[in-house]
């Protein structure tokens, strides 16, 4: 029997379902997902003023010492941006800020911003050593790329530690599995956005998936469409080749990567994904609706 529970954070909506013949499993995994989730976004969000993230970053501009969770996060985001070649870069807060993706975000609305495109820093300038977090002053981290799938794979994990059951935690485009999958394993509905083209697909137990998408946060800024993946190269929205990218790996962090770093890779997505050391199965559809599939994505 699998149960299904649903909420909505981080402006997505997050669904948690555990195969389990005993429905305490579920109510437990419950309350394991809401409390994870709420660790994670006290450490790393820059939404809010009282994150550790944000209220500390005086302390972080000299080197000083970070909660367990948010070393996690930090050590999270900067293996992503090594494995990424850069493409997934965490220092890119105040850019987003600048192109008007804050706490204030609504996709109906339009924001004439002034932005300076100059790069000051990047992922390598971010020291964490010994237990230490340097981040230098001026600079504000974004760890949107990764946080939540990071939060997905923590919470399956520890919500199958603690009942013994199958779990996947869907955290908007970032889904974790842990544990045995139900008898047909699990059914995940793919699709960038309401107009792309979706395709079922059946995740084993213990594998996950992210898919990103150009079309789900968009916003107009003097009469121009943005979207919140940023190219790290120029601290602007990734040129519009793909509606979506998802990919499969055996953690959401490195699905996430996967297909956030296609999305900025633009028209070397393909050569770029093919080329890691261990491709990745992979679904990337472009602005018209074509799909292009890799390494096994199943055709239908």
């Amino acid at each position: 029997m699998t149960l299904t529970y649903t909420w909505n954070q981080w402006t997505t909506e997050c669904s948690l379902s555990v195969d389990s013949n005993d429905p305490t499993a579920r109510d437990m995994a419950v309350a394991i997902a809401h409390e994870l989730s709420s660790q994670v976004d006290l450490a790393c969000s820059r939404f809010r003023d009282d994150s550790e993230l944000m209220a500390r970053a005086p302390e972080f501009a000299r080197g000083a010492e970070p909660s367990p969770m948010l070393e996690a996060l930090v050590s999270t985001a900067l293996e992503a941006a090594r494995l990424s070649d850069g493409l997934v870069d965490p220092t890119l807060g105040r850019h987003m800020m600048a192109l008007g993706y804050d706490s204030a975000f609504d996709t109906s609305g339009s924001v004439a911003l002034s932005i300076h495109t100059e790069r000051r820093a990047d992922w390598r300038d971010i020291v964490l050593k010994d237990h230490v977090l340097t981040i230098p002053a001026g600079v504000m981290l974004d760890l949107g790329a990764t946080a939540k799938a990071y939060a997905a794979d923590l919470i399956a994990t520890t919500c199958h530690d603690r009942t013994g059951a199958g779990v996947l935690v869907s955290l908007g485009g970032d889904i974790a599995t842990v544990g045995e999958a139900p008898t047909q394993g699990w059914q995940i509905l793919v699709q960038g956005d309401s107009d792309a083209p979706s395709q079922q697909v059946t995740l084993a137990g213990g594998w996950s998936i992210a898919t990103s998408s150009t079309r789900r946060r968009r916003w107009m800024r003097d009469d121009s469409p943005l979207h919140h993946i940023l190219d790290p190269s120029t601290g602007m929205p990734a040129p519009d080749i793909w509606n979506s990218v998802s990919a499969v790996a055996p953690t959401c962090v490195e699905a996430n990567l996967l297909s956030t770093a296609a999305i900025v890779a633009a028209d070397g997505a393909v050569e770029w994904l093919m080329r890691r050391p261990q491709p990745r199965a992979a679904r990337l559809v472009d602005q018209s609706g074509k799909s292009t599939i890799l390494a096994g994505w199943p055709r239908d």
